[in-house]
This record gives C-alpha cells, structure tokens and sequence, in this order.
C-alpha cells in the first residue's frame, strides 16, 4: 500500500483588508491576503492569565477560487481556510537569499460576514454556479 503525502493546513482567522487580485503572465488571476489566527495559551509567569498570540499567514487563491475570494470576501470577515503550505527561494536587492513562505488556497467558508449580516451559515467559497468547475 503506497501512502500519499498530505501538505493540508486548516486556519480561522480574520481578514486584516480586503484581498488584492492581480493576474499571472499567463493570465490567471490571483488574489493575495491574510488573516489574523490567534492562538491562547497559559501564562507560565501568572497563574490564571493567558497571553494571545496572533500569527498572519499569507494566503494565495489562484483561478475561479481567486475571483470568488475577491468578490466576497472583506476586510473583518471571520473565516476558515483550508490551505497547502508552499515557499519558494528568492533573492534581495542586496543579494541575499531569502524564502518565502505562503499557503495555497483549496478552499473557504465564511464563517462570520464583515458587516455582521447572515445567519453565520457560512459561504462554502465556491459560489453556486458551476460547481462542477471546481476540483474539491
């Protein structure tokens, strides 16, 4: 029995801004944004108090997904995403080599809106029409 790989990472967070759509040299569309995750824990040095970390992952959604991701997502809108973790090397003005790291969008629920309409029901972040376009 072979076993695949799985690179899936699972957030819910909060959209800092509204996401930003460009297009690849292919043409593709591509929407870039990220969201707060907080993350609880105890305070080692206060019995009782907890700290809050919050981390701000860069999410990329490419294709149909990235034009959905634009036209219903807004800044402060609470989200789950599920996501495959991704970095790629690149290198500085100075020279330095660097990586990037990012996580791809497979897909998203809206889980609260930005302005605070809807039953919290969510969006499933595939829309409606042609769902059969979609590979998951």
């Amino acid at each position: 029995m072979t076993v695949k790989p799985q690179n899936l990472v699972y957030f819910i967070g909060n959209l800092g801004r509204d996401p930003e759509l460009r297009y690849l040299p292919s043409g593709t569309p591509l929407a870039k944004f990220s969201i707060a995750v907080n993350e609880r824990r105890p305070d080692p040095n206060n019995e009782g108090k907890y700290i809050t970390d919050t981390i701000w992952p860069d999410l990329a959604a490419y294709g149909k997904l990235a034009d959905r991701v634009v036209k219903v997502l807004k800044k402060g809108a609470k989200i789950a995403v599920v996501a495959k973790y991704s970095k790629r090397p690149y290198e500085t003005q100075a020279g330095e080599k660097r990586t990037y790291h990012e996580f791809i969008v497979d897909s998203f629920e809206i889980l609260k809106w930005a302005d605070d309409k809807g039953d919290g029901a969510g969006d499933d972040g595939q829309g409606e029409e042609d769902e059969d376009e979609f590979p998951f």
